[in-house]
């Protein structure tokens, strides 16, 4: 199916969404980016909430705009590129409004495992000093924890898929039938699920922030 431009273009003008939404993965970018959107819409407009997985954020910016304002703004603040390149392709061949700003429609494993976004009183935590915003943020983030985990199992890719995001799988060099299991996580239920579906043989868990200073 291809696009139809004509018709695109006249969309991307002519119809509206109430809101814009910023998804930032990295929590140190978050000040920057409540900044300019206060500057621009004003503080009543902008509302702040932690993502699902606890260690991630929204911003959501209420109002009436035309999609073409919608991506623009997007832009602007730093949504993920990644995920605006991704909204703008399935729209222009699907012309469907709402796939254009999706950051509050997640699958159902990320509901299972981290619940709904939390909203966030913004009063709490900006801060036009940067350093100071920051350590108001991870007040409000769960802290992150770094597993190491060894397991014994042939599939640990196919049965972990649908349980964490990103990980690292380390042969055991000690134990030729045994892997290392690296990842992080603030949900230590994981670790149960883990142990379910396989045989683990230690685990290590140690913090992933520095709290005092916000460093990874």
């Amino acid at each position: 199916m291809g696009v139809d431009f004509e018709k695109l273009k006249e969309v991307l003008f002519n119809k509206t969404l109430n809101r814009i939404t910023i998804d930032i993965d990295n929590y140190k970018d978050v000040p920057k980016v409540l900044y300019k959107a206060i500057h621009y819409f004003g503080k009543d407009k902008v509302s702040l909430f932690v993502s699902p997985s606890g260690t991630g954020f929204r911003v959501l910016i209420s109002g009436r705009f035309s999609l073409i304002e919608n991506i623009v703004y997007r832009s602007i603040l730093g949504d993920d590129p990644y995920r605006l390149r991704y909204a703008i392709s399935r729209f222009a061949l699907t012309l469907d409004c709402n796939v254009l700003d999706i950051a509050f429609v997640y699958k159902a494993s990320f509901r299972r495992y981290f619940g709904k976004v939390k909203n966030v009183d913004i009063d709490e935590v900006y801060d036009e000093d940067y350093g100071k915003c920051l350590k108001k943020l991870l007040k409000v983030m769960k802290p992150l924890k770094r597993y190491i985990v060894v397991v014994e199992d042939d599939k640990v890719g196919e049965k972990l898929k649908d349980l964490i995001g990103k990980y690292n799988l380390i042969r055991d060099p000690y134990h030729e039938n045994r892997k290392i299991l690296v990842f992080v996580t603030n949900d230590d239920s994981i670790i149960e699920e883990i142990k379910n579906r396989m045989k683990v043989h230690k685990i290590v868990v140690s913090e992933a922030y520095n709290k005092e200073n916000g460093d990874e």
